[in-house]
C-alpha cells in the first residue's frame, strides 16, 4: 500500500482526483487476489465400513478452501495409482473422484488423495476394507539352511476380516502348531539351525469366509563335508 501512496502522491492534482478512486480499486482487486491464495485443505472422506468383492465403488476428494488445485494425486499403500483396469481416477477442477472398478480383497490397503497448488499442500488417507475370503498375498517357498543360521518362512494373505496366519509342522503323521515361533505378519521365524529343524511345515490363512488357505514348504539342512 505504500508503493500506491507513492505513486498517486506523484500524480498532478487534477488528475490526482479523478485516478486515486480507479486506483484505489484496482488496489483492493489487487491484494484481496494475493490474500484469498492459502494452502489447500482436503475435506475428510471415507469408504463404506464393508465392501463386498464385486462391488464398483468410488470415494470423492473435495478441498474446503475456496482455492483450485495445480493437481490431485491418488497412492494405494504409498504407490501412486493411474487410470486402468483396476482404478479410474477423474479430477474436474476442485474435486478428485477415485472410482474402484470392481473391489476384490487384493484393492484394501490405505488409499491417499495429495493436493497440490502454488502455496502449499496438503494430504489425506483412508482405508478401504473389502470383505472376502483369504487370498494369498505372498506364499512360502522351500528353505535350505547350515547348521547355526536363522531362516525366515514369509506367509501373508489378503481378506477381511484379517486373516489369522497359523503355522504348524509335521510331527510324524500328523502337524503340530508352531505358532509361537511366528510373527505378528506370518512370518515363521527359526534361529540356530539344528538337524532336527529340518522337514515339512505348513502355513495356514483364515478369517472364517470361504475355505482357508494352506501351503507345506520344506526346510533343508545342508549336510557338511567331512575331510
Amino acid at each position: 500500500m505504500q508503493v500506491l501512496n507513492t505513486v498517486i502522491s506523484s500524480l498532478p492534482v487534477d488528475v490526482r482526483r479523478r485516478s486515486s478512486a480507479k486506483i484505489f480499486i484496482f488496489a483492493v482487486v489487487f491484494y484481496s487476489s494475493g490474500v484469498a491464495q492459502v494452502p489447500p485443505k482436503i475435506q475428510p472422506f471415507a469408504f463404506p465400513a464393508f465392501v463386498e468383492e464385486g462391488k464398483h465403488i468410488q470415494v470423492t476428494c473435495g478441498l474446503e478452501t475456496h482455492d483450485t488445485a495445480e493437481y490431485f494425486k491418488w497412492f494405494k499403500d504409498g504407490h501412486p495409482l493411474h487410470s486402468g483396469t483396476k482404478w479410474t481416477i477423474l479430477s474436474p477442477g476442485r474435486v478428485s473422484v477415485l472410482i474402484i472398478n470392481s473391489a476384490t480383497t487384493e484393492t484394501s490397503g490405505n488409499y491417499t488423495c495429495a493436493v497440490r497448488n502454488s502455496v502449499g499442500q496438503d494430504e489425506f488417507t483412508t482405508e478401504l476394507r473389502v470383505k472376502g475370503p483369504p487370498k494369498w498375498k505372498q506364499q512360502p517357498k522351500d528353505m535350505e539352511s547350515s547348521i547355526g543360521e536363522t531362516v525366515r518362512f514369509h506367509c501373508s494373505a489378503w481378506g477381511y476380516p484379517i486373516p489369522s496366519i497359523i503355522w504348524k509342522r509335521q510331527k510324524g503323521e500328523k502337524y503340530v502348531d508352531v505358532s509361537k515361533t511366528s510373527e505378528s505378519n506370518g512370518t515363521l521365524t527359526i534361529q540356530d539351525i539344528r538337524k532336527h529343524n529340518a522337514g515339512f511345515y505348513i502355513c495356514e490363512a483364515n478369517n472364517g469366509i470361504g475355505d482357508s488357505l494352506s501351503k507345506q514348504v520344506e526346510l533343508y539342512i545342508r549336510a557338511f563335508l567331512l575331510i
